[in-house]
């Protein structure tokens, strides 16, 4: 719960009005909460869709990583992207960072056909 404290008072600092605060403090509850119980892939679009406002509203002051499945919620967000993938061809599987570049470029026009392959669903 602290980091949403702390994370509440530099929404209040930036300048943010109290109404705007309040619907983003009770977002990242919400996403806290669901983070906890391990079901952030499910929340409801309304959820989803608060999340990404706000992410969209801090980004300008702040970096934002996010770790995600979806394509589409990535191509909706990010401005940079990064596909990594897992490597079994050796003694123990080693995550890899395949490609990183703008999202328009990783969504349209990949340079390495393992990460074409994976943002147009041949496979993962």
């Amino acid at each position: 719960m602290t980091a949403i404290l702390g994370f509440t008072d530099l929404l209040y600092d930036g300048g943010m009005d109290a109404g705007r605060s309040k619907d983003a403090l009770q977002t990242i509850k919400r996403l806290y909460n669901a983070a906890k119980a391990g079901h952030t892939g499910s929340l409801d679009p309304i959820a989803t869709g608060a999340i990404e406002d706000l992410m969209h509203s801090l980004k300008g002051r702040f970096t934002i990583v996010i770790v995600t499945h979806n394509m589409q919620q990535a191509a909706r967000v990010a401005d940079r992207t990064a596909f990594f993938s897992l490597e079994t061809g050796g003694e123990k599987p080693v995550g890899t960072l395949i490609e990183f570049d703008d999202t328009e470029r990783i969504f349209g026009a990949p340079r390495d056909p393992r990460t074409r392959d994976y943002v147009t669903g041949r496979f993962g």
